[in-house]
């Protein structure tokens, strides 16, 4: 099997250094709403599928040398026409499917799970990772409300219900209304976090596969309420929240004993406390400070969760951007001498535009302290440390169909990767349509 494994590595490599498919992926031919602004990482995360993120607009064209036309000449038709008004009610739906195919480059890698550190992909096998359709509404500029669902493997993931009985690809991923008024936006719902690079939605992530900061140092959504101010360069966020992904019963996480209530209810008593500050002084830059404060064990009123979060872009050159992120936490009485657990990890992740091709990258080190964040098949492993790297060249056919390769090595300071080894590698090729 690992023979296998590293000649379809060394047909990928073939591919992806084919003179017309120099790594990469073009922009979509009719990408997706732009997020609100507080939407956190979308447009630095994501300057291949984003209009004006590193592809400035073409110049006008140059005005014809003037000349004295007959007077029976109609006049040309004019070259730029005004785009229409924007009427209300509106709605809009856009979305996308994705798949993929991934294999782990170890001994008996199974399509019945995941390599350890990993987040949606198996170990080995094909997989629908999710069908995504989103519904915005808007009855004037003030008042809207968007909807995205998820259908797929990934679903069932964020819905915590992977590896139950009761397994569901369904995820109503977020769904929110949204008040605007004088530069202030309030939106009341379930919708994603303030926090780092990588988004849910996987095409417009500069890699296949997430990395160790998007699985274990920061929640992926929340529900409840926050409230956005956004002027020039500046935008300020605070919301307060049920906590780090509310999104499933304790009964289906494991959590013991299991809660009741309802299917996006807290798993305490106590509230969750969001905020982000982000600044963009210039086009060529972008950060954001973010975080969460506030208890996220189960049945549990006391011992609360930290979160730090820096995540920004630079752009240098209009065909490259370079994503970065830090991130920072602790929880009260979590470790196993019962003191604080802390993590902390940091990430660059490039992305490389040329025309119809991509080439992103990641690298990415994470430090698990107490063995509290990592989920390992072995139980968790105090004071370890992750290094990952990843490539991801892309082509996309017809401004429509984007195919993605991906070589991915994970690296730990301890034996508690696939077959209790310090490394581990995998493969994986995608393809993604968006509408």
């Amino acid at each position: 099997m690992r023979k296998s494994g590293f000649s379809l590595l060394s047909l990928i490599v073939g591919f992806c250094a084919m003179p017309t498919v120099a790594f990469a992926q073009d922009t979509p031919p009719a990408p997706a709403p732009t997020p609100p602004a507080d939407a956190p990482g979308v447009a630095p995360a994501t300057p291949a599928t984003q209009p004006g993120a590193g592809n400035p607009p073409a110049p006008p064209p140059a005005a014809p040398p003037a000349t004295e036309a007959p007077t029976d000449t109609p006049a040309p038709p004019a070259e730029a026409v005004a785009a229409p008004a924007v009427t209300y009610p509106n709605m809009a739906i856009t979305g996308f499917v994705e798949g993929a195919w991934h294999r782990g480059l170890v001994d008996h890698a199974s399509y019945a799970g995941q390599l350890p550190t990993r987040i949606y992909d198996t170990g080995n096998g094909f997989q629908l990772h999710a069908m995504h359709l989103s519904v915005h509404s808007a009855v004037n500029e003030h008042v809207s409300a968007t909807i995205d669902i998820d259908a797929g493997s990934d679903a069932a993931v964020n819905n915590f219900s992977a590896f139950t009985p009761s397994r569901t690809l369904f995820d109503i991923q977020e769904a929110y209304a949204q008040l605007t008024e004088a530069g202030f936006t309030l939106t009341a719902g379930k919708f994603a976090t303030y926090e780092g690079i990588e988004l849910i939605e996987g095409p417009v992530n500069p890699t296949l596969t997430r990395g160790f900061l998007y699985g274990f140092a920061e929640p992926i959504t929340h529900v409840g309420a926050k409230l956005h101010y956004t002027q020039s360069m500046f935008d300020v966020g605070v919301g307060v929240v049920n906590g780090w992904d509310t999104n499933g019963s304790p009964a289906a996480a494991g959590a013991a004993p299991p809660a009741p209530g309802f299917w996006t209810t807290d798993n305490n008593n106590q509230k969750t406390l969001i905020w982000r500050a982000a600044v963009t002084p210039d086009p060529m830059f972008y950060a954001a400070l973010s975080g969460t404060y506030g208890v996220e064990k189960p049945d549990v009123d006391n011992d609360p969760r930290l979160s730090l979060d820096l995540t920004g872009a630079v752009t240098p050159t209009p065909n490259l951007i370079l994503n970065f992120q830090g991130n920072y936490g602790t929880e009260k009485h979590s470790a196993p001498d019962g003191s604080a657990a802390k993590w902390y990890g940091f990430g660059l992740q490039p992305v490389y535009k040329m025309d119809a091709v991509t080439v992103g990258a990641r690298v990415e080190y994470f430090k698990d302290n107490d063995g509290t964040r990592v989920a390992l098949p072995t139980g968790p492993s105090d004071d370890t440390s992750y290094l990952n790297l990843t490539v991801t060249p892309g082509y996309t056919f017809y401004s429509a169909f984007t195919l993605r390769a991906e070589f991915r090595y994970d690296h730990a300071s301890k034996a508690v990767l696939a077959n209790a080894s310090k490394g581990q590698s995998s493969v994986g090729i995608g393809a993604h349509y968006i509408f």
